[in-house]
């Protein structure tokens, strides 16, 4: 999983030369419930939103 993607460029001409990020590797059940609870928490702000703006 990459986090913190950002483009390098090469010189002030912007010429690009690739993308620098941060990688953690997980073993497949780690990703799962890793993606079922970034899942979850998107439910709960969604709820929390909807609150907010129908209450």
């Amino acid at each position: 999983m990459r986090n913190n993607i950002r483009r390098i460029e090469k010189t002030a001409e912007d010429d690009f030369e690739g993308w620098e990020y941060e990688e953690t590797t997980y073993t497949y059940p780690e990703y799962v419930k890793k993606q079922q609870e970034d899942g979850d928490n998107v439910k709960l702000a969604l709820a929390e939103l909807a609150e907010i703006v129908g209450g």
